[in-house]
């Protein structure tokens, strides 16, 4: 099975934010720093500071969370996407909004998804201020829903993070392990879970839980750890891929400088036994693994060669494990596997 078969075609999009970037409108008066490509855009407010801002979704894992009973995930994986996205500016986020669509809102599942959204918002400290709700008969099938996050932040100029001018050879890529799937990829899981007749009450074996609670770990939020790191070691860490759609290889594209290779060892750390399954079970070609999972690694930090062993060294510390994944040599904006 391929992510396209699923009816998520990765190419089409690609084409689509292509069309985006010549279509936006940006005033002069907004001194827009970074926009489409990035994780977040930038925007320049005064002399010292940035507003950054991003937004993004649960997507299809809704309807295992409604599944397993479990839509306060949910809200605390709306908020994880986005402030895993607008840390890698070196952001701190203040504002959150949420937009809640459904056929028919039901008040238990509703609630269950705020009080996710509070929780995260609480352990980043930052602002849940509102947003939409909208109840749409006939649009949404059942009790499914959609939700959306958007996430605000700042970055004194100083220390916004611009991967692209400081990345260079001899940098460093270390890891922070996934708690799952997190966010993605849920298309082609759900097609899998279909097309072989498995149940979320079957145990996985290997971890002896059942497929329920395995997919419907909630996504892990790096950006407190993020920001405490940042704050440690100010001029090390150099830039930040979360790795969200796309899998590894294209959130390690985005922010390369074009004249610089990422060279990854993927026998550098254990690949969750999760990810094996999906691949042994829906047949799916390994190429297409690391280009739509996260494969048990959902932030990756590009450091300073210099400082490498003082964060790992420290982060270990702090309860968090680092995981040694490649470095930077120059070449043309690629990815190099061994």
């Amino acid at each position: 099975m391929r992510y396209k078969e699923s009816g998520v075609d990765e190419a089409k999009i690609a084409q689509l934010v292509d069309y985006v970037k010549k279509k936006i409108y940006i005033p002069p008066e907004a001194q827009l720093l970074e926009g489409i490509g990035g994780f977040a855009a930038v925007l320049q407010v005064d002399a010292q500071r940035c507003l950054v801002a991003c937004a993004d979704g649960v997507g299809t894992k809704i309807e295992l969370y409604l599944k397993w009973g479990n839509s306060r995930g949910a809200g605390w994986d709306c908020v994880a996407m986005c402030v895993d996205d607008l840390v890698t500016t070196g952001a701190r986020p203040f504002a959150f909004l949420d937009y809640f669509a459904s056929s028919s809102i039901q008040p238990e599942v509703f609630q269950e998804v705020m009080e996710g959204l509070q929780e995260a918002c609480i352990l980043c400290r930052m602002a849940l201020i509102g947003g939409e709700t909208a109840e749409m008969p006939g649009f949404y099938s059942g009790a499914l829903f959609d939700l959306v996050g958007f996430a605000l932040g700042w970055v004194e100029k100083n220390n916004w993070l611009q991967p692209q001018k400081t990345i260079k050879s001899g940098n460093i890529l270390l890891g922070l392990p996934s708690s799952g799937l997190h966010a993605n990829g849920f298309s082609l899981i759900r097609r899998i879970l279909a097309e072989k007749l498995i149940s979320l009450d079957e145990i996985f074996a290997e971890e002896g839980k059942p497929f329920g609670e395995i997919f419907t770990r909630r996504t892990k939020i790096y950006t407190p750890f993020l920001l405490r790191a940042l704050d440690e070691f100010p001029r090390t860490v150099l830039g930040m891929a979360h790795i969200t759609g796309g899998g590894i290889s294209d959130n390690i594209l985005r922010v390369l400088p074009a004249q610089a290779k990422a060279v990854l060892h993927k026998s550098g750390y254990n690949i969750p036994p999760i990810f094996s399954w999906i691949q042994k079970t829906g047949e799916v070609p390994e190429e297409e693994m690391w280009n739509t999972f996260n494969m048990g690694v959902g932030m990756i930090l590009f450091c300073e060669e210099s400082g490498a062993q003082k964060i790992l060294s420290w982060a270990k510390q702090q309860g968090e494990v680092l995981i040694p994944l490649g470095e930077i040599q120059e070449g043309n904006r690629e990815i190099q596997w061994k």
